[in-house]
């Protein structure tokens, strides 16, 4: 950011931190510099779905009902949407269905007493110590309270924390994760994340241990269609399963910033996430530059 700011670096791939952000947002220098794209991407928390006390679907949901994620979205300084829906808005043929939006805590402290927990209960919630990672996870720790969820903070080193999450013999009960479109396709989320006949004992992506033979047929059904109103229509459909079983609770579906120098003219944000630098130019040479 400093570089940037003077002069000595056009550019980088990075998040602008959320301090900085605002402030340059309310800069009339800088705020055309700043590109905000639709990141195709999907922040979510993850059930190990197998073992208590996840393995109930009300307890699943009740967490989804308990969580706020209006006041989530803040912590990436409002860049992106709330996610009511597993497949990024953004990608072809999505549908946003609008589960979860606004919480409900009555309707969470029912489920988790008809689940056989009146009293609440205890988990460890793991995440990474990557900012904004912290805060975002001290928020859900604070909601869940509101319904007697009582979420004990486990946050490790990222590239640590995702190989333990992706070891299924670690048994993590509860976790959060986020996922960024490797290709523009919803097979890219639905069966990379979520295909139960994809889960391995290492480097599993299907990090809830979710296999339901229901939505595995309809990943398999839309991969093979060649026709686009058929896959989109299987898609939705496992949308729709995904958020009703929940072993996932969608966070938001979070946008990518990026900051440029004022000299610097033609950067644009592909779908694919691709910087053409090709199609970099300078409006003018650096001073000093033969």
């Amino acid at each position: 950011m400093a570089l940037i700011r003077r002069g000595q670096v056009d550019g980088g791939f990075f998040e602008v931190p959320a301090a900085d952000y605002a402030r340059m947002r309310a800069d009339p220098q800088w705020r055309p510099q700043i590109g905000v794209d639709d990141g195709i991407e999907t922040d979510y928390l993850y059930f190990n779905v197998r073992h208590p006390p996840f393995n109930d679907p009300r307890v699943r949901q009740a967490v989804c009902w308990a969580l706020d994620r209006r006041a989530i979205l803040k912590v990436y300084s409002g860049r992106g949407v709330v996610a009511g829906e597993f497949l990024p808005p953004g990608m072809p043929g999505a549908v946003p269905l609008g589960r979860y939006l606004h919480p409900d805590l009555a309707r969470a402290r029912r489920l988790l007493r008809e689940a056989g927990y009146p009293q609440g209960l205890t988990v460890k919630l793991y995440g990474m110590t990557t900012e904004p990672n912290p805060r975002l996870l001290t928020i859900v720790q604070q909601q869940l309270a509101e319904v007697g969820i009582r979420a004990e903070l486990d946050l490790g080193e990222a590239v640590g924390y995702t190989s333990m999450a992706q070891d299924t013999t670690r048994h993590i009960p509860f976790g959060w994760y986020a996922w960024t479109a490797d290709y523009v396709d919803p097979s890219n989320f639905f069966d990379t994340l979520l295909n139960g006949r994809r889960i391995t004992a290492t480097f599993n992506n299907d990090l809830s241990l979710f296999d339901d033979a229901w939505v595995d047929d309809r990943i398999e059904q839309a991969m093979a269609s060649r026709e686009d109103s058929t896959r989109a229509r299987l898609w939705r459909e496992v949308d729709e399963r995904v958020m009703d079983e929940a072993p996932v609770a969608t966070l938001v579906h979070n946008y990518e910033s990026r900051l440029y120098a004022p000299r610097l003219g033609g950067w644009y944000r592909h779908i694919t996430r691709i910087l053409r630098l090709e199609d970099l130019y300078l409006k003018a040479p650096r001073p000093g530059a033969s």
